[in-house]
């Protein structure tokens, strides 16, 4: 139907699973008109060099790249399982070339959670040393992942790092417009939402049971701020 009907295609969203893996996405590129918009969500933790869809993509003038991460280093290798922030950075100056040369656009489409929460200012620096943007969004679920449900300690913290964010000087307005409507939620939180906590905890204790059998504990030690949730 797309192939018969390519004249009306005007832009395509590639979303998940990852769309780097998803095969059919290599013929869709086939069919889909050179001129047309091509926009993909993507966790940046495939081989791009090997990647056939990466690599028809590479070869397009108007892609634009939503790179789903929100977290650095080994935090960001902790919540994202499997996955290696080399290969993340490596893949970033490769689309940052192809930002540079070939008209691709986008930037780092961060999604504020727990994990996030007490380390935006880690993040953004990130973004802030490759040139990279970030675009910030709420987390619709699950309910044990959002800050805002998880008390007025949790609520200090996270407003506490959102003030040294915009100490750094390096936040955009875009960016003080999401954080400043975080603020007055944290600032009103006075109790946390019943068994939020609890099921983060069964959350984790399950996580580093699956995924890091070798590092029980590991959260606490990543996040020794937050470690008060898992005791």
């Amino acid at each position: 139907f797309i192939e018969q009907h390519h004249d009306h295609i005007h832009e395509v969203a590639l979303v998940g699973g990852e769309p780097l893996l998803l095969p059919e996405n290599e013929r869709l590129l086939d069919v889909v008109p050179t001129d047309a918009i091509i926009t993909l969500i993507t966790n940046m933790n495939v081989d791009f060099e090997k990647n056939k869809i990466f690599k028809k993509l590479a070869q397009r003038n108007k892609v634009g790249w939503s790179m789903s991460f929100d977290n650095i280093e080994d935090r960001f290798e902790y919540v994202r399982h499997g996955s290696d922030w080399n290969v993340l950075k490596h893949n970033l100056a490769i689309v940052k070339d192809l930002m540079a040369n070939q008209g691709h656009w986008g930037g780092i489409h961060a999604v504020y959670n727990i994990y996030s929460a007490t380390r935006i200012c880690e993040l953004s620096q990130f973004a802030e040393d490759t040139k990279t943007t970030v675009l910030w969004q709420n987390l619709f679920q699950p309910n044990y992942l959002d800050p805002f449900l998880h008390g007025p300690e949790v609520a200090k913290l996270a407003a506490q790092e959102i003030e040294k964010f915009y100490n750094s000087g390096i936040a955009t307005d875009v960016e003080r417009q999401f954080f400043d409507h975080a603020l007055e939620k944290y600032h009103s939180i006075k109790q946390e939402r019943a068994g939020i906590t609890q099921q983060f905890k069964q959350h984790i204790q399950q996580n580093e049971t699956q995924y890091h059998p070798d590092q029980a504990g590991n959260f606490e030690k990543l996040w020794p701020e937050l470690a008060h949730l898992c005791t």
